[in-house]
Order: C-alpha cells, then sequence, then structure tokens
C-alpha cells in the first residue's frame, strides 16, 4: 500500500488508500480539492485537527485570525481556526447547535453579531451592535430595548423615544398612548367598549377633547340604586356616540327617568331592551330627549345603551 508520510506542518502529498486504522492525527494544513486528495473522504470515527483547515476557495485572510470574530473580507469557502477554537462558513445548514458549559452560541450577519446565546439570557443585536431584544432570565419575560415588549400576559410597543404608545393585557384590553405616554384610546373588556381619555384623534391626527361623564337630573322618584352599582350618567364620544350607562330603582312606572339635553338626543325615537328586576324590560328613548321606563319591573332598572347623533 504506497503513501507518503505527511511532513510536520505540510500538505498532505499523496494518499490512495487507508485501511484499518481506529484513531487518525494529522498535523499540518490539509488543502480539499487541489489534487491532493482526489477522491471522497468517508470518516467513520474521530478526526482530531491540530492545525488550521481552509477550503480551496476560502477567499480571507490566509492565515485567519477568527479569535475576534468572523473575517469581514472572506466571502466564499469555510475556514477553521485552530488556536481560536472559532469555524467561519458562508452557510451553514444543522438540526441542533450546542455550546460547553460556560460558553456562549452567536449567529452572525454581514460580519456583525446579530443574535447571541448565554447560560442564562438570548439577546438580539441591530446592525450598528446594540442590543435591541433580550430574553431576560431573572424576570421570566422578553425586552425589547428599542420598541417592543413582551410578558406571558402583556404585550407593549414604544417609539424610537422609548416612550410607550401600546399595550395589550390578557389578550382583551387594549390601550393607546399619545406621544408624551399618557392614556389616550382604551378598549375595556369588562364593559365592553372603547374609551377616549385624552385628546388624541386618530384618524385625523388632530387634537380633541372629550368630555367626562355627566350626571341626569332623575325624576319621578327614580334614584340610583347605589352601591358598588354606577349611577346613571351619560357622555358623547368624538364619533358622535352618546353612551347611557347606569342602575336606577324604585320610580314611577311607564314614567319618565331623566331627560337628555340638546346634542345627546336621536333624531327619532329609540327603542331598547334592558335588563329590569322582573326579567327583559323596553326604556324609550325619544327626539326630545326623554329617557322612559316603558315596560318590566321598577325595583331597579339597567339602562345601558348607545346611540348615534
Amino acid at each position: 500500500m504506497p503513501w507518503e508520510p505527511l511532513p510536520e506542518g505540510g500538505p498532505l502529498r499523496k494518499v490512495e488508500r487507508l485501511t484499518d486504522f481506529v484513531d487518525v492525527t494529522i498535523r499540518g494544513t490539509i488543502y480539499a480539492n487541489r489534487g491532493e486528495i482526489t477522491g471522497d473522504v468517508i470518516i467513520g470515527g474521530d478526526v482530531e485537527f491540530q492545525a488550521d483547515v481552509q477550503s480551496s476557495d476560502w477567499d480571507g485572510a490566509d492565515p485567519a485570525d477568527l479569535s475576534g470574530g468572523p473575517d469581514g473580507a472572506a466571502t466564499a469557502g469555510y475556514y477553521l481556526d485552530y488556536s481560536a477554537g472559532a469555524a467561519q462558513f458562508q452557510s451553514i445548514y444543522v438540526n441542533s447547535l450546542h455550546a460547553n458549559s460556560g460558553q456562549d452560541l452567536e449567529l452572525w450577519a454581514d460580519n456583525e453579531r446579530r443574535v447571541q446565546v448565554t447560560a442564562n439570557d438570548i439577546n438580539f443585536y441591530d446592525n450598528g451592535g446594540t442590543v435591541a431584544g433580550y430574553w431576560d432570565e431573572s424576570e421570566d419575560r422578553w425586552k425589547w430595548a428599542k420598541n417592543f415588549q413582551a410578558t406571558l400576559t402583556t404585550w407593549r410597543l414604544y417609539d424610537s423615544t422609548s416612550t410607550e404608545r401600546f399595550r395589550m393585557v390578557g389578550g382583551s384590553d387594549l390601550a393607546f398612548y399619545d406621544s408624551g405616554g399618557n392614556l389616550a384610546l382604551a378598549y375595556d373588556d369588562s364593559v365592553p367598549e372603547w374609551v377616549f381619555y385624552d385628546n388624541v384623534d386618530f384618524a385625523s391626527g388632530v387634537g380633541i377633547t372629550v368630555e367626562s361623564w355627566n350626571s341626569p337630573t332623575l325624576v319621578n322618584s327614580w334614584v340610583n340604586y347605589g352601591g358598588s352599582f354606577v349611577v346613571a350618567r351619560y357622555r358623547k364620544t368624538p364619533d358622535g356616540t352618546v353612551h347611557v350607562q347606569g342602575l336606577v330603582k324604585n320610580g314611577s312606572a311607564s314614567a319618565t327617568i331623566f331627560t337628555l339635553p340638546t346634542g345627546y338626543r336621536p333624531s327619532g325615537s329609540l327603542i331598547f331592551p334592558v335588563l329590569t328586576s322582573t326579567g327583559m324590560g323596553r326604556i324609550d328613548v325619544t327626539s326630545a330627549g326623554l329617557v322612559n321606563h316603558n315596560s318590566g319591573g321598577t325595583g331597579w332598572v339597567s339602562i345601558n345603551f348607545s346611540f348615534q347623533v
């Protein structure tokens, strides 16, 4: 079986066939696809290299130093830096990646670190090398340093000044914030309804003023139910919707409960089904603003409805 020994530090000169080797240690540099190895190399055991290994189409520095990161000049081929314990490939396809205890895993793109996996955290970097987001093991949640943050139940979006602009809690409640971080619009799933809190018109971007709730004057012996229940109230939101809420009791049957002022009245009479102390009932709202009890019990009446004006 003719073969020539590999000189220390030199290339493999000629190998026709080697068999029955358990461990092979190669000291030197192997250049693939340059004529020294003309066929396939099948490795059934461990291979130990004690020098650098590079592909024939490697166009980076020779020798390369990967101790400080990848070779930015390389556009083709691969290089294994023995002394740095690092390797650079143009593409790599794996089922899994593993790091030894105390070591990190890093993914690079365009010669910049983009992902770093440590023993406890996962860090994402932008194209300037700044941490853009990371998994904080100590708080058990994702944090996005620039414009996004999420926990298992809460999602937040931030603008470029790190001001919170949107929040979703529990997948049901939504909140939008103005440029000063003040609550502007929210969807309250417990009601449910959209509520304007500040002075932001999201459609036109023009500042608007949203009024507070108004308390009507109850008549015909109707009074607020009291306790933890919402008192009778009304208001109009910027889209022209009048909202009426409250729980009232002990008034006269088939009588007016209160009157809505001009600007809060429908163009024609409206009928609303409501819950009462004896079951379903009916409330009528007239074009004159009269909110009338029409049917149902008077022990208590839930007046919760909305309409456009």
